[in-house]
């Protein structure tokens, strides 16, 4: 009987204990949640919620998420709650900064709770509060880039990416079962460029943490045969970078030309410049858009010299840039790099043939946008624009009696028929006033070449052919008034036509040669995306870093590092 009532008793205060336990932390999750409410409702109300010091940036997708759960906190799963932690934590590999995610105040908060046996409501619901925050917004980063492009290009035009799925269920399926990592690893653009350019980010930043590189001395320009002590430092500088194959790395190229007779026999001093080093300069001249000529003149001089940390903000500058735009490309597209001054042709979402193109010099800048081609020009005429017209025509017939027809251009009234310059009193006319227009005939030395692509837009920019053709040899080519002069046009045109039948090469030479303006009209209206990168990956996987011939980048980086973040 003794045994009996001490075993009932037993159940009784062990049953006692565990329903005031379960009433504590019932008591506990409802202070929770209030205090998750109150704030929540602050955030909708004010539409501005400061917690623990920053700003809650979440100002729709939160409050839901909440809201469709009564309120109750969500990072109940501490696997989750960790595996969430470390992804934020992983952000500088994307180029980004954990600190705009909460990162450090969420580690505190986090030791804080783990360490407290009783961490009080308030506590757990503004770690609950900031996590999510730091969830959404780094997702959104990922998707979007954290700088807005407009910002940055007033032209830019490109439709952010959508996420496709039910951001409030997968949020929740996320965040309950431990899939916040593979939610943001699906998020990241899915591109050769975007996950070359964050291998290339995390080596350069390794050999910064190894003291990165030293500068070389300045002193004359360094030729293949001479003898210099500063090919001590050269050699060096060029090992960190693995342009010398005595860092172990695979290097890709192996079609620079280096004029043996420069050089002759492979001496053993590591003082003379020799065969190996003319090699290893004329591949980082390639890399860096330089002038490939072996000579390590100032240009090449001062690109070496460039500190690993300037190179290591370009490519977080160029990753950026990817996220605004790598999630909306297409399967089928032409897209010119402006920096790169480089035209490639994808189709099926692969890069079937690339050109080099000449782009807008600096004060003339070509701009950053997306459109559609929709015919092709063969034989063009090219009809003087404004800006030309007010700058240079328009003085030049002042000047000059004959100045149109010694250029074989052509003065036409609103319906096409041709006057002679003779009738004009030049000296009257400004360009408000002139009544007409000045065209050029097609030819060999019309302005636009033999063929243009038109895809009609506010800015009058399209892809041409050129006479002048001795641009392309240049390594810098921003030459142009805006539009963009491709290298080989007729080679594009019959890529872009697809119609061996009717234009194949030899048809088109054909109509070339009747000298009579012929206009194509696309089946399939084709993609053109005019874009701005001065980081690009080679398919072997090497990074090339290219001229920022317009200056943009450090725009960029400040709007990257600036310490509010965009939404």
């Amino acid at each position: 009987m003794f045994k009996l009532n001490y075993a009932v008793k037993a159940f009784i205060i062990l049953f006692t204990f565990s329903i005031n336990l379960i009433n504590q932390v019932q008591a506990q999750d409802d202070e929770i949640s209030f205090e998750i409410k109150r704030l929540v409702e602050s955030l909708v109300e004010k539409n501005s919620l400061d917690i623990e010091g920053v700003t809650i940036y979440s100002k729709t997708v939160l409050p839901i998420y909440y809201q469709n759960r009564n309120y109750k906190h969500g990072w109940t799963n501490s696997s989750s709650t960790e595996e969430a932690l470390k992804s934020i934590g992983r952000a500088g590999e994307e180029g980004l900064t954990p600190e705009d995610y909460h990162y450090d105040l969420l580690l505190n908060l986090r030791k804080e709770l783990t360490e407290n046996s009783n961490p009080s409501a308030s506590s757990i619901a503004h770690f609950d509060l900031l996590l999510t925050d730091a969830v959404l917004l780094y997702s959104r980063h990922l998707l979007n880039g954290k700088v807005n492009p407009v910002k940055i290009e007033s032209t830019w035009n490109i439709q952010r990416k959508v996420f496709s799925g039910d951001s409030l269920a997968v949020l929740e399926d996320g965040i309950a079962n431990n899939k916040i990592p593979q939610l943001l690893e699906s998020i990241k653009p899915d591109h050769p460029l975007y996950k070359g350019l964050k291998k290339h980010l995390a080596h350069y930043r390794l050999l910064a943490k190894k003291g990165g590189w030293q500068t070389i001395d300045a002193g004359p320009t360094l030729k293949p045969g001479m003898e210099d002590a500063r090919i001590l430092q050269v050699r060096k500088r060029l090992a960190l970078e693995g342009f010398l194959p005595d860092m172990g790395i695979k290097i890709p190229y192996t079609n620079f030309f280096v004029n043996d007779s420069l050089i002759g026999e492979e001496p053993e001093n590591e003082k003379i410049y020799d065969r190996e080093l003319a090699t290893a300069i004329a591949r980082f001249q390639m890399a860096y858009s330089l002038e490939v000529d072996s000579a390590i003149g100032q240009m090449t001089l001062d690109a070496l010299n460039i500190p690993i940390e300037d190179r290591i903000d370009q490519i977080r500058v160029n990753l950026e840039r990817a996220r605004w735009v790598l999630g909306t490309l297409g399967d089928d597209y032409v897209l010119v790099n402006i920096a790169g001054f480089e035209l490639f042709l994808v189709r099926n979402g692969k890069e079937i043939w690339k050109t080099n193109v000449v782009v807008g010099k600096k004060y003339s800048q070509t701009p950053v946008f997306k459109d559609r081609i929709q015919f092709i020009v063969f034989n063009p005429t090219w009809t003087v624009p404004p800006g030309i017209m007010s700058s240079e025509t328009l003085p030049r017939m002042k000047k000059d009696g004959n100045y149109l027809s010694s250029h074989d251009l052509e003065m036409v009234d609103n319906k096409g028929n041709a006057l002679s310059q003779s009738i004009l009193n030049e000296t009257q006319y400004t360009l408000r006033t002139f009544p007409y227009q000045v065209r050029q005939r097609p030819g060999d030395n019309n302005a636009l070449g033999r063929v243009k692509f038109m895809f009609p837009n506010k800015y009058s920019i399209y892809l041409h052919d050129t006479p002048s053709k001795s641009y392309f040899s240049k390594t810098s080519r921003a030459y142009s008034h805006g539009c963009v002069r491709v290298e080989s046009p007729l080679k594009l045109a019959e890529i872009i036509l697809n119609d061996p039948v009717n234009y194949s090469a030899e048809k088109i030479q054909k109509i070339i040669k009747t000298n009579q303006t012929t206009t194509v009209n696309l089946k399939n209206k084709l993609d053109v995306l005019l874009l701005y990168w001065t980081a690009e990956i080679h398919p072997s996987g090497k990074l090339y870093f290219k001229e920022d011939v317009y200056n943009r980048d450090k725009k960029v980086l400040t709007e990257l590092d600036e310490k509010r973040p965009r939404i």
